[in-house]
């Protein structure tokens, strides 16, 4: 199938004894998308990923798995990360 989200296929085995039409019409656009798409629908989100490796950097801090310095350096690190954002998911 081709469409203005690029093409895409999957395989439904089992929709029953309605037409394909109803079937589409009948399952919610996340499953479909899903199906579709698969790891290709969810999107890189910044803030997510960076809030979540600062929780990181905190518990191994908490933990004493990691120094301070490298704590810091760490965090630093990410701080900058963020104003690279600017230029896109990309770069980072």
């Amino acid at each position: 199938m081709s469409s203005s989200f690029g093409p895409f296929a999957h395989f439904f085995s089992s929709i029953g004894e309605r037409s394909f039409r109803r079937f589409l019409l009948d399952v919610s656009f996340d499953y479909l998308m899903g199906k579709f798409l698969g790891v290709a629908l969810h999107q890189f989100d910044i803030d997510a990923s960076l809030k979540f490796m600062r929780d990181f950097v905190r518990k191994r801090r908490i933990a004493t798995e990691i120094d301070a310095r490298t704590a810091r350096e760490v965090w630093n690190s990410l701080r900058l990360r963020k104003s690279w954002d600017r230029c896109g998911a990309r770069t980072f």
